[in-house]
């Protein structure tokens, strides 16, 4: 059993997900997020909360037609807490869904970091 620093970081971590984390970023996301000090901003993610696929490719080329596909085979079992808004075989969702819309996104507004912002300055 370790002990934390007594100077570690106790404070609340606002963590953004999108559906661009996955894979080693699902799995980092999914481990930060079971921490009851975290608050996920955003949408749910592409790699899964309690597992995923990935990590050992795998190539089938078709005999006839000599189009190649490629898809993982290692089933990742994730080591992460319980949660109830957590449905099983899909990506982390977010505790507070913030979605960009079209015209944030025209403008290059980052509207989830906005929210984050916004939500720190009313704490």
């Amino acid at each position: 059993m370790r002990s934390p620093n007594k100077n570690a970081f106790t404070g609340n971590i606002y963590l953004l997900i999108s559906p661009a984390v996955a894979s080693a970023g699902s799995l980092f996301a999914s481990m930060v997020a079971g921490n009851q000090n975290t608050i996920t901003i955003g949408e749910e993610t592409i790699g899964g909360y309690y597992g995923h696929n990935g990590h050992t490719p795998m190539e089938y080329k078709l005999p006839k037609s000599k189009i190649v596909t490629r898809f993982s085979i290692a089933n990742l079992e994730q080591d992460v807490p319980q949660r109830s808004n957590q449905p099983y075989n899909r990506g982390l969702s977010p505790d507070l869904e913030v979605t960009q819309s079209f015209e944030d996104f025209i403008k290059n507004v980052d509207t989830q970091m906005n929210y984050t912002i916004e939500l720190l300055n009313v704490e």
